[in-house]
């Protein structure tokens, strides 16, 4: 049971920060690279408060978590972009019209 409590919390937290990571992209692109830069010192503070015996199992959720908060960033990058491109295209196609 104490896993899937850990998994649940997990899922939570990739939502959240999935939340995070769309709300930040609104305003720039490279806001959205704020939690890539959480989760780095959080795992870096894990790293120093739990010592090198766990380094190798930190580094892996470190890259794990760093790739699923790039492929975040990056999808919601792209998702903002072709919104933009479609807009811009109905405004070009508005102002053809009208001429």
């Amino acid at each position: 049971m104490d896993i899937l409590i850990k998994i649940l919390v997990g899922m939570l937290f990739v939502a959240v920060i999935y939340l995070i990571e769309k709300a930040l992209v609104r305003f720039s692109k490279w806001y959205g690279a704020v939690p890539l830069i959480i989760w780095s010192i959080f795992i870096g503070y894990l790293l120093f408060t739990k010592g090198l015996s766990q380094f190798l199992g930190l580094l892996v959720v470190w890259i794990v978590g760093i790739s699923v908060l790039a492929e975040i960033w990056q999808d919601v990058w792209h998702k903002k972009k072709h919104i933009q491109q479609r807009e811009l295209d109905s405004m070009k196609a508005k102002d053809f019209k009208n001429r």
